[in-house]
């Protein structure tokens, strides 16, 4: 594929929310749908983003698509390990939009004005 093609980003906000009503109703080609995406996106030079509201709100199988994860400020302090990140890691003082990544503490709109700035200046 050329390098000049352009990306196609796919956002499913609440991914584990659109899995209970397609997966589990018995809808189960849109799930083939949403899962033959995932496995060929970057084939079609797609990224796929989705958020769920729950860490253990997907399948192995539909998680092992993800490549990476972000953690946000999370409800329950048990919801961090099963993410692999400490308990600890958010206070209740923690700002909005505070985010763990690979190992790190971000400010994550300070990365959406980074990334809408830079594809500004392309």
């Amino acid at each position: 594929m050329p390098h000049n093609t352009a990306r196609k980003c796919i956002i499913i906000d609440g991914i584990d929310i659109f899995r209970e009503e397609y997966d589990t109703t018995g809808n189960w080609q849109t799930m083939q749908l949403l899962q033959s995406a995932l496995m060929n996106s970057n084939a079609y030079n797609v990224q796929v983003v989705a958020s769920q509201s729950r860490p253990n709100g997907i399948n192995n199988t539909l998680q092992s698509y993800f490549l990476r994860r972000i953690c946000l400020k999370l409800a329950g302090e048990t919801d961090y390990a099963y993410l692999g990140v400490s308990k600890n890691l958010f206070s209740a003082e923690s700002p909005a939009g505070r985010t763990y990544f690979e190992g790190h503490e971000i400010q994550l709109c300070e990365c959406i004005k980074y990334f809408t700035k830079r594809r500004q200046t392309t």
